[in-house]
């Protein structure tokens, strides 16, 4: 993708574990940044400009179409995710 986020697992000596690709449950071939995890450990949280648009098409919008897909999400601007934060222990297991 543009930007991928990894993740890494601190071992019982103190030292890491080799960064992994989180994969395309959680990569696009968008910038995905930011990654979070909530205080109670619950959720996953990053940020992606993921678009749901295409940039072009033969066919002309109007200016109030134009400006639905800029003031909703997907619009190629930065919106946030999240996803269960199991996922982080699901990557451990693979590690």
């Amino acid at each position: 993708g543009g930007f991928d986020l990894y993740i890494s697992y601190k071992k019982s000596d103190g030292s890491w574990t080799k960064a992994i690709n989180m994969g395309e449950k959680i990569n696009s071939t968008y910038h995905d940044v930011c990654p979070v995890v909530t205080p109670d450990g619950n959720y996953f949280f990053f940020s992606s400009n993921r678009t749901t648009f295409k940039p072009y098409s033969d066919d002309p919008i109007t200016y109030e179409e134009k400006l639905d897909i800029l003031n909703n999400p997907g619009n190629g601007n930065a919106d946030i995710y999240w996803v269960d934060a199991r996922i982080i222990k699901d990557l451990q297991k693979v590690e």
